[in-house]
């Protein structure tokens, strides 16, 4: 039998639409390499002699109210020092491409970008990226002014595992260990967690470890399964 002969550049139309499926899964030349992040993420806020929730909260830019489902706390105005306070935030796309979040903060006397990281932060970003975020010099920053304070996080890596969607950001002091740091968020694997964070220098007594952690319900929320809308709806229209 003779086989029909396909209508002339039916192949070079089917060749296009496999190609245009293939770019609609790339990002756009004006699109980020961050297409959405997290409903939820929390930072990890190191506790010093008269810290108190109320006045932590506004440097997140929320109330002690909504601290208090993700900590385990006998009175709002008393915390324990060398505790740790989980803070809840929104994970976004920043503009380079990367998950973070920027708050705003209200400059005081004596500020520096140093003093705002260490002391304020409590370590959550660094004295370089604040330099990055704001137009102010390091030595000349007004009082009463409002500055970027950006911070990074995570939502999870299918790579690794998609049981875990929620992370803490949890930054290292002196004396750590994947083990210590484990152990202090209740988090069971050590290895994982070095998975999650290669290239961790424990020995330097700083840095940023993401670390999976459970939500208020007490569960570890699986990681949000990412979609391609674009492709989709090119192949619908090609094979419709």
């Amino acid at each position: 039998m003779v086989r029909p002969r396909e209508p002339a550049g039916r192949g070079g139309l089917c060749f296009a639409l496999a190609a245009a499926v293939f770019a609609s899964l790339l990002p756009l030349p004006c699109e980020s390499a961050c297409r959405e992040g997290c409903d939820l993420a929390l930072a990890s806020y190191y506790v010093s002699e008269d810290d108190v929730v109320s006045t932590i909260a506004p440097l997140f830019g929320i109330g002690y109210k909504d601290v208090l489902p993700y900590n385990s706390l006998t009175s709002p105005d008393f915390i324990l020092t060398g505790s740790r306070l989980s803070i809840p935030f929104r994970c976004g796309c920043n503009d380079d491409g990367s998950l973070g979040h920027t708050f705003a903060y209200t400059t005081r006397s004596g500020d520096t970008y140093v003093n705002i990281a260490r002391s304020r932060y409590r370590n959550l970003t660094t004295a370089d990226a604040l330099r990055r975020a704001n137009s102010y010099p390091a030595v000349l920053i007004p009082i009463g002014v409002p500055i970027n304070i950006t911070v990074a996080c995570f939502c999870g890596d299918e790579g690794i595992s998609s049981d875990y969607g929620l992370f803490v950001m949890y930054p290292i002091r002196p004396g750590d260990t994947a083990e210590t740091v484990a152990a202090a968020v209740g988090f069971s694997s050590s290895t994982l967690l070095q998975e999650y964070n290669p290239g961790i220098n424990f020995t330097s007594g700083q840095g940023i470890m993401f670390v999976p952690t459970r939500d208020p319900q007490g569960r570890y929320r699986p990681l949000k399964a990412r979609s391609s809308k674009r492709g989709a709806l090119i192949l619908f229209i090609y094979f419709s």
